[in-house]
Formats: C-alpha cells, structure tokens, sequence
C-alpha cells in the first residue's frame, strides 16, 4: 500500500506546494524552501518556516495517511489531513519532521518507506529531539519560538533533476500558486535563499482590462440529500497585446490562455478549458479567475492532491452560462481587430468563383437564409401589368448587379503559431480568412502566386475543410454544440500545428 501511494501524480512541483499548504496554515509569517544536490546527484529537499509548529499528538497524526487533526474550512489550504505524507512520499521515501511550539519541546519524527517494508507496519520514529536535531532546528529557526522543519530525502521521484531549471520554475510556480498570499504581505517565501515574487496571469498591473468580476451562487445536494448553496466569483480579463514578439515572452499563448481556478485563494489550476471552449490563437490574450471555498470542493471535483479537478455538471452549466458568452464576444472583437494583409496579388477570386459556380455540388454549410423584403410603392413603379404578366423595368439594373458569392478568401497576420485559416458565415457567404504568417500560406501560396491553378487548388482544400467544420457544427441551441465545436477546432489546430513542424 505505501508504495503505491508513491504513485498518486503529483509532480516534484505539486508536491512541495502541497507541504507549502501546511505553512501557509501553521500561520508561518516566512517559509524557505533549500534544494540541495550532492557529488552523488542525490536530491535533498527541505521546508522550514515560522508557523506555530507542532505538539506531540499533532506531529503522531501529521505522518498518518488521514490525520484526525482539525481544520478550518473556511481558509485552510490542506484537505483532509494527507498532502505531508502523500506528497512527501511522491518524492522520496524518506520524511523527517522536527518542530516546537511555543514553550514547548522539540519534537522529531521520521518516516522511512524502507524500514515500513522492512518490518511490514506502518512504524515511524517520533520522540523529543536529540542534540542534533536541535542543532538543526536552532539553526534553520535561528530566534523564532515556533516553526517545523520538513526534509526529504532519498529523493528517487525527480520531476526534473536540473538544479537550475528546476529551481527556477519552483520560484515561478510558487509566485503564481501563492500570489494572493505574497501580495497581501503576510508572508514571504524563498527558494534557497530567493525571495519569491507574486505572479499574475492575468496581468492586473499591467493594464488588463476586466471585461467582468461578479459573484454568482451555485446551489447543489450533497450525498446525504442536504441542499446547499455557495458562491463563487468569477473575473474575465483581456491582457494586453504586446505584439507577436512580446506576447511569445510573457507567455500570451495556447497553453496560458483560459479559466484559473483558485481554492481559498490558493490555485489548484491554470490555463483550463474545462470542455467550456477550445482553445484557440485568437483567445490568447482571454482569461479568467474562478474564486471558490473548500465548501464546494466535491462541487468543483477537487481531490486531496489539488490537482486537475473535474467539476460536476451543476458547476460546469453555471460556469458555461456565465464564461461562454464573455469568451465568444471577446473571439469575435479580437479576430475584428487583426491587422488585414492586402493579397491583391494572389489570385484568390477565381476559386472562389468556382466554388460559386459549383455550389448546388457541394456539401456546403448553412448559412443565413436570405431575408427578402416584400416590394415597396416605389419598387411596384417599375412594373406593368398585362393581364396576367408583369414586366420587370429594372430587370437590366438587377443582372448588372455584383453577384454575391458563396465564399470569399481574405488574409490576415494571425502569428506563425496561429491557426492555418479562420472561417466565419458573414450572411450567405463564408468567409475564409488565410494566416499569412503559416509556413503553410508561405509554400503553398506566396510561393506559388503566379501559378493560379495551384493557388486555386489550395484555396478549394482549404474551403473545403473550413465548410465541413461549419456543416457539421450545430445549432446553438444543441446540447452538443460545445463538445462538436471543439472537436472541429482541436482537429483544425492539430492540422495546422503539424503542417507548421513538417514545413519548417
């Protein structure tokens, strides 16, 4: 069994912020963190702060898998009386504790994944620390009363054993994990020695604009049959653009676009869709916040670990019906705002002459119903009648007019890790909207620009692809909208991000 509780998912990262939540609850006003790594390569974990530390009974129940210790709800960050063993345990097989409280002993404990084996029980050491510990714990908490050191060792569950990019994305994932904490100045964190700085990813001083910060209530039953109702708030922000090359170094893109949820003002999750939307180049620069209390962890499906949490329907719908909307307004002004590139030299218009000519052929996706007006006085002037027939006095006027297509091709800088094309129905008419920063566009198009039937060739597969999304989209009012809609998306953005490898 303790073996297998080594294997419960968590990343070297997710662990050590697991133990930070004992910190953050122990009141600690500081808490360092030491990476060390011997001639050996052997890894060496240690957490101290200043908090209130430990009595006996609570350093027993601390190194139990389920402690009968208690907490507040309200504001704890742990859950269920696990993260110290089961994160410890995800890192190395040996944790040592040595903590006091305030005129009280120094306690030491130790569990060791060897020695349990060895003996086949659930032993650990625990008594008033020797010189040694003392020594440690006087050395490490030189002046506080209080506080409780942690070390791992025989460290064998290595996330990444590069000292300094390791290092280096702890004091990122603490920043951004903890920022509400480190901004509110109540407590400092290092990283060997490093103070650690908060991170926002949703860029607040930075100019963001708040599209919306509101409260909603979520009311649900629990597994006894009780109602409860709680709330949650949730912020929408669009950052600001920076330009191709300065959105790619504060990471404006794929992976950080979307939902961050916190617990307790502790993030449990960042970059997240939640099946809500796809993601997309053109929401990079949307994200949004979801505040929620440990009161509704069953609600938004958070397990001990804190770790990718799967919300139930009751949430999922309150959270599409509010987020969904913002997101798709907020798609519609970023793609009205691309920078249009003049193509005037790439032959698009014979494709999409083609595709007109060829329309009742092809599978073709619904567009908007043409809407005809009933004639008015004036348009009744043009017409006489003869006995049963009627001639139409503009009829040469109405046949010089442009004729509406079916499909129109434009170009636009979406960003060379931007999608191959964009399509959206304008009325009756599809409009292709091609990413001339694609290696795809620049082989296939720019390349072959004074080749129309090549031009005219990659125009049809492109529409082609672009009208069998729309066909198979359906209507908003559909129950599966949302998961069709990614689907389609995901299938467009693998395309074009494999095309972009195999052609560069």
């Amino acid at each position: 069994m303790i073996n297998s509780m080594r294997h419960l998912g968590y990343s070297t990262y997710s662990a050590i912020k697991d133990i930070l939540d004992n910190s953050n609850d122990a009141e600690a006003t500081w808490v360092k963190c030491y990476i060390q790594k011997d001639s050996r390569g052997e890894f060496t974990y240690t957490i101290a702060d200043n908090g209130v530390g430990m009595d006996w009974h609570t350093l027993d129940e601390a190194l139990k898998l389920g402690s009968e210790t208690e907490r507040n709800i309200v504001s704890d960050l742990g859950k269920f009386g696990m993260g110290l063993v089961t994160a410890s345990l995800s890192i190395g097989k040996r944790v040592e504790v040595i903590t006091k409280q305030t005129d009280g002993p120094i306690l030491h404990s130790i569990q060791d994944v060897d020695e349990v084996i060895r003996q086949d029980k659930f032993v650990k050491f625990l008594q008033e620390a020797d010189e040694q510990a003392q020594l440690q714990f006087n050395k490490m908490l030189a002046g506080e009363d209080s506080g409780t050191i942690v070390r791992l060792t025989h460290c064998d569950h290595i996330s990444n054993k590069d000292m300094r990019s390791f290092t280096t994305k702890l004091r990122r994932e603490i920043g951004q994990t903890y920022r509400f904490f480190l901004s509110s100045g109540q407590i400092k964190m290092f990283v060997n020695d490093e103070e650690i700085i908060p991170i926002d990813p949703l860029m607040l001083e930075e100019g963001s604009e708040i599209q919306s910060d509101e409260q909603y209530t979520i009311k649900f039953t629990d597994e006894h049959g009780t109602e409860h109702s709680d709330t949650i708030r949730v912020r929408v922000v669009l950052l600001p653009d920076y330009g191709q090359e300065g959105n790619k170094n504060r990471g404006i893109n794929i992976p950080n676009q979307g939902i961050y949820l916190l617990r307790n003002y502790r993030e449990i999750a960042e970059g997240e869709m939640l099946g809500l939307m796809t993601k997309h180049n053109d929401l990079n620069r949307v994200r949004a916040e979801v505040f929620f209390p440990a009161t509704l962890d069953e609600m938004l499906g958070v397990d001990f670990t804190k770790q990718r949490p799967e919300p139930k329907q009751a949430a999922l719908d309150k959270l599409r019906e509010v987020l969904v909307p913002q997101f798709k307004n907020l798609t519609k002004r970023i793609k009205s705002q691309r920078v249009k590139v003049e193509d005037i030299d790439v032959p698009h218009d014979e494709a999409a002459r083609l595709i007109g000519q060829k329309a009742h052929l092809l599978a073709k996706p619904k567009l908007q119903a043409e809407n005809r007006k009933p004639p008015t006085h004036k348009a009744r002037e043009h017409t006489e009648d003869h006995g049963s027939t009627k001639t139409r006095k503009n009829f040469k006027n109405t046949q010089n007019k442009p004729v509406s297509l079916p499909c129109r091709f434009e170009a636009a800088s979406m960003t060379v890790a931007g999608p191959i094309w964009d399509a959206e129905p304008e009325g009756k008419t599809l409009v292709i909207t091609w990413n001339v920063d694609h290696p795809f566009y620049q082989r296939f198009i720019l390349d072959n620009k004074d080749n129309p039937s090549m031009v005219s060739a990659t125009d049809f597969l492109v529409y082609s692809l672009a009208a069998a999304e729309l066909v198979y989209r359906p209507d908003d009012n559909e129950e599966i909208y949302e998961d069709r809609c990614a689907m389609m998306e995901n299938i467009r953005s693998t395309v074009s991000s494999n095309m972009r490898q195999l052609l560069s």
